[in-house]
C-alpha cells in the first residue's frame, strides 16, 4: 500500500486566515497580537490550535471580553516546550 504524503499545515498568512476563521466559528474575538502569541505557543498544529481556540472562546463567553495578548501565555499550553520533552523521552 503506498504511503500518501501528508499535506503541509498552513503557515504565514494562510495560518492567520485559518485561525481567524476558526476563532469566528467558535465565537472568539482574537486580536492580531493575541493571535501571534497563540501561534508562538502552539505553532501550526491545527488540532491543538482548534482546542486552544475553543478554550479561549469559552473564557470569552463566560467573562464577556476577549482574552488579551498578555493573558494568552497563562491560558494556553506551550506546545513548543512539550515537544522538546517528547523528543527527549525517545532517547
Amino acid at each position: 500500500m503506498p504511503a500518501w504524503p501528508r499535506p503541509l499545515p498552513p503557515a504565514g498568512r494562510e495560518l492567520a486566515a485559518w485561525i481567524e476563521k476558526a476563532a469566528a466559528r467558535a465565537g472568539l474575538t482574537l486580536a492580531s497580537d493575541a493571535r501571534e502569541v497563540l501561534v508562538q505557543l502552539v505553532g501550526n498544529d491545527l488540532q491543538a490550535l482548534r482546542v486552544e481556540i475553543e478554550k479561549l472562546a469559552l473564557l470569552e463567553e463566560s467573562r464577556g471580553e476577549a482574552p488579551r495578548a498578555e493573558e494568552i501565555p497563562e491560558l494556553v499550553m506551550d506546545q513548543a516546550e512539550l515537544e522538546i520533552f517528547e523528543l527527549s523521552d525517545g532517547f
